[in-house]
């Protein structure tokens, strides 16, 4: 920091940045510029309580307070520059004297609906009653979750409660669920000063235990039992042998034994991933401030990045001449890019909330927002949907273009629990005491459309008993004429193992057995239980893709950054001449004897804008429009995303789906079935589709394309081998190809970066998925189903909200190759 003079002060970094601030006569700073020389401002009220900030781009907040300093009231202007008349407001009250005090704080949002927090004294909330008078509450002991109530409770008679255990050193110890089922973590070691878990078994039994070294890095996470593994890592030593610092990861070594390492500067910076062969390796450069210059990756292809002042990426160039140009308004928000696509275009509200959208042929979408910050209306070249959002901003009412509305309603825990499509057909979900499905039916006046039953219960090895899971053990079609029963068994490193289909008289009536080796790679499809061939169907390199069929490599090849070049599946039509840009884009794929070119906008695989004679148009929520010669298909969606339906020839169709999304059938608006959709587990048509209207959306609710595999936003799905064609680019995932962990029972990864489910358990959740309420309105587009244990489940019954969760999904794909090291991730407009 350099001081000018009394008002006036610099600081400046070791590149020659400098960020400047304006200090007021009491001193505090009312005025700041970055280094691009753009000015924020801060008003203080007499006590010295922020009471204004206006951004670079005018947009301002008004703070309010009490005597005691409690925030009171924020407003927000719509238009730059404001007066703050008339523009949302939120307030806040207290019942208590002093912040130090017992109470409750009520929340009273710009349209006057209100949340009420109790609280003790140390400020733990105790209950939340939201402005639908649902009550969730929390116990503590200690300053520790002991139990969480959800809003289910009736009178005298409460909710269901989760129960948390601690040790004596406030450790978690286990999670307990209303049903029963129990994840735990027992015991706990101390290393290094630190407390550590030994062993963290799931509720559906699958256990791990973990090594750690000296210093307490783990160093291997042992999977126990049929289809367990260890993967361990090394880090550097106090005298480093990769580079970088003491305690940063050298290697790892996977599942079957196959290692990647990993090289630092003397910065600590990653510099080089180096995978098993043959896959190449990446390579990184870095810039004076420790920002990416250049990623060089598996190929050779290098992509530069150019920065501003304010660490924004201005452009991206590769050294085969491709290039993506941003633009950015003074408050960072994102305004153009432009790409061998074309341009695109964003405007915001004063808010800084995206409302217009302009695309690469210029048409555009609107968005508008109701005071609360609920979209209100979402407009595009097919017309205007509406939205009308409960008291507790739960979406209740979607008008769509052509003027019919779906009605939506849910249970006090906000559980989404029924739909009604125009022409009264009603898809409908019944929860067990975790929020997990047990029925989906859906009627019509036409008759029974959808009638799914859903257990969890399951008997571990040598016991006496049945056991509470968080998995699908049993699946129930009593609309098949014989109630076909889906019976699932998986193996103790909790991936799908078998599923035997049964009729209404217990006869065998289809199986499968999904025969892998340690890292979850399908070897072989059995369809007689319980036992594997001998003989090996799929053989793997040791970057682990799929090279070899009954131990010949013919029709089988990867590009030096591990993307598909050919394949020949089982099942499905042989691929061949894949081809991909410098960024790693498909540009072209030949399915038997068809050729698609494909165009991707921005540096990614996500936001696809053709696949042969299909254009796409993508919106702020997903796809908006196909169109394909002469046809055009536009999709209805809520807010977040999902899909309520579909509309061709100026007709509507609406979406029928199961637990985890698969789409089984679309009706019209008498409630008649047009099409109907079944699977096997790994998302193969089961029999032929009874399609009457051609639409793409099937297995997990995402896109079939002609070649046969599925569009996963940033990577491709082949059903036939239960893997994607390309490695994950987020680096999340412990096996790069693998879908969804090897269940694709329980879990989904439609975007193609993370399997949302474990991404939740990682964090602490131990989940088994979630968004059940989207299950009845659509495909789901992030999870699984099910309940949540640990945090997700404290937040869901003290007043959180898990819908937007998973919806983080931009990545640098060329930065994830290297091992997640520069990940940056924005919300899902």
């Amino acid at each position: 920091m350099e001081r000018q003079d009394a008002t006036h002060w610099n600081a400046h970094d070791s590149t020659g940045r400098t960020v400047k601030y304006h200090l007021d006569s009491s001193g505090r700073i009312d005025e700041t510029t970055d280094a691009e020389g753009n000015v924020t401002k801060y008003n203080w009220d007499s006590d010295g309580r922020l009471s204004k900030m206006t951004t670079s781009e005018s947009r301002a907040i008004l703070f309010g307070y009490d005597d005691q300093n409690r925030l009171t009231s924020y407003k927000q202007f719509y238009e730059a520059g404001g007066s703050g008349g008339g523009e949302p407001t939120w307030t806040l009250g207290y019942s208590a004297a002093t912040p130090y005090a017992a109470g409750t704080t009520t929340v009273t949002d710009p349209t006057s609906k209100s949340t009420t927090y109790e609280h003790n004294a140390d400020g733990e909330v105790a209950t939340v009653t939201d402005p639908l008078k649902h009550h969730r509450a929390k116990t503590y002991t200690k300053h520790l979750t002991q139990t969480a109530t959800d809003a289910l409770g009736t009178g005298n008679t409460p909710g269901n409660v989760t129960t948390y255990g601690w040790d004596n050193r406030n450790n978690p110890t286990s999670a307990k669920l209303p049903t029963g089922a129990l994840a735990s973590f027992t015991p706990w070691l101390n290393k290094a000063g630190m407390d550590v878990p030994d062993t963290f078994t799931t509720p559906d039994n699958t256990k791990s235990t973990y090594a750690y070294d000296a210093v307490g890095n783990t160093t291997s996470v042992a999977v126990s039992g049929t289809g367990g593994s260890t993967t361990s890592s090394t880090y550097n030593p106090s005298t480093p042998t990769c580079g970088g610092f003491v305690g940063q990861r050298c290697t790892i070594k996977d599942a079957r034994g196959k290692t990647t390492s990993f090289t630092y500067d003397d910065q600590g910076n990653l510099t080089k991933s180096a995978p098993p062969a043959p896959q190449g390796a990446t390579t990184a450069t870095y810039d004076a401030l420790g920002r990416p210059r250049t990623v060089t990756d598996g190929r050779g292809i290098t992509s530069t990045y150019t920065y501003d002042n304010l660490d924004e990426v201005r452009k991206v160039t590769t050294s085969g001449g491709l290039s993506v140009t941003y633009v950015y308004d003074l408050d960072g928000n994102l305004t153009q890019r432009t790409d061998q696509t074309g341009t695109v275009k964003h405007a915001y509200d004063g808010l800084g909330r995206e409302t217009v959208r302009t695309l690469q042929d210029d048409s555009q979408s609107v968005l508008t927002y109701t005071p609360d910050g609920n979209v209100d209306t979402y407009t595009d070249p097919s017309g205007t949907t509406d939205y009308t959002w409960d008291d507790a901003d739960r979406l209740r009412y979607l008008k769509a273009p052509d003027g019919r509305t779906t009605t939506y309603d849910y249970d006090a825990n906000d559980h989404r629990t029924t739909t009604t499509y125009p022409g009264n057909t009603v898809q409908s979900v019944t929860l067990d005491a975790d929020g997990k499905p047990t029925t989906i039916k859906a009627t019509s006046p036409k008759g029974t459309l959808v009638d799914l039953a859903y257990t969890y219960t399951y008997r571990p090895a040598g016991a006496s008993a049945d056991k509470n899971g968080v998995k699908i053990y049993t699946r129930t079609d009593n609309l098949d004429a014989t109630h076909r029963k889906t019976t699932y068994t998986y193996n103790d490193a909790g991936r799908l193992d078998t599923a035997r289909d049964t009729n209404s008289t217990g006869a065998d009536a289809g199986s499968w057995k999904y025969c892998t080796d340690t890292a979850g790679n399908l070897k072989y499809i059995s369809s007689a239980p319980p036992n594997c061939p001998t003989a090996i169907g799929y053989g793997y390199n040791d970057a682990g893709q799929l090279a070899t069929t009954n131990m010949s490599t013919t029709g089988w090849s990867y590009d030096a950054n591990g993307n598909e070049t050919a394949a020949t599946p089982g099942g499905g039509a042989a691929r061949t001449g894949e081809t991909w840009n410098d960024f790693g884009q498909q540009t072209s794929i030949t399915a038997g004897s068809t050729t698609y070119p494909v165009e991707n906008a921005d540096t990614g695989n996500t936001e696809r804008i053709r696949i042969g004679d299909t254009w796409f148009h993508q919106t702020q929520t997903g796809l908006a429009a196909s169109t394909t010669g002469n046809q055009d298909t536009g999709f209805v969606r809520e807010p977040a995303g999902t899909l309520n339906s579909m509309t061709r020839d100026g007709k509507s169709y609406y979406y029928l789906t199961d637990a985890t999304g698969n789409v089984l059938a679309l009706t019209d608006p008498t409630g008649t079935r047009v099409n109907s959709y079944t699977y096997t587990p790994t998302g193969q048509p089961r029999t032929t589709p009874v399609e009457a209207v051609p639409q793409p959306y099937r297995y997990a609710g995402t896109y079939l394309d002609p070649t046969g595999l599925y569009k996963m936003g940033a990577r491709s799905y082949d059903p036939n081998l239960a893997r994607f064609t390309t490695t994950d680019p987020s680096g999340q995932e412990t096996n790069a190809y693998l879908y969804a962990e090897g269940d694709p029972i329980n879990r989904t990864d439609p975007n193609g970066l993370f399997d949302f489910a474990a991404t939740l358990a990682a964090a602490g959740a131990a989940t088994a998925g979630a968004v059940v309420g989207n299950l009845v309105g659509g495909p789901i587009l992030a999870g699984a189903l099910g309940g949540c244990l640990g945090g997700a489940v404290g937040e869901r019954t003290t007043g959180g909200s898990l819908k937007d969760a998973g919806e983080s999904c931009l990545t640098w794909a060329a930065l994830g190759a290297l091992g997640g090291a520069a990940t940056v991730v924005v919300p899902k407009a």
